[in-house]
């Protein structure tokens, strides 16, 4: 039995060079979270997640559109969560300072647009739309038997 896999409609929407370039900013991303999360340098870390809130951000305004901009902001996002999962596993969860800090990115680079999305949509559902997901969310990790194992 064989599945087909259906075409991806979004990624004509990003060129192929940008997805690679997403995918690169999100290892380097994490990876400088990852090793200056167990230094001692609170300062530096500091410094670090700025800089890469800031290219994050820049990159992402960079599309052509609100769509495409969308799409660069989620390829980065989802990229991330990929290296926390990837690290995660491979050091049996002492990652978890570095996921802690790449929450926090994520919250910020995720914050603007929100906020955009609230002046279009109104307050009030984007506020509810966020629980829902927590909530979605929260209901999986409570259905979920076990960790998962590689």
């Amino acid at each position: 039995m064989t599945t087909d896999i259906p075409a991806d409609r979004l990624a004509a929407l990003v060129p192929p060079d940008d997805q690679r370039l997403a995918a690169r900013m999100a290892q380097d991303a994490f990876a400088t979270i990852f090793r200056l999360a167990f230094a001692a340098d609170a300062g530096k870390l500091s410094a670090a997640l700025a800089d890469l809130d800031g290219r994050c951000d820049r990159w992402c305004q960079a599309g052509a559109g609100p769509e495409e901009q969308a799409l660069r902001r989620a390829l980065l996002i989802g990229g991330l969560d990929q290296w926390g999962l990837a690290y995660s596993q491979a050091f049996e969860l002492a990652a978890i300072p570095a996921l802690w800090a790449l929450h926090h990115l994520v919250k910020s680079a995720v914050s603007t647009w929100g906020g955009a999305l609230s002046d279009r949509a109104g307050r009030r559902r984007v506020i509810l739309l966020g629980w829902g997901v927590y909530a979605v969310a929260y209901a999986g990790f409570a259905a979920a038997g076990s960790q998962p194992t590689c």
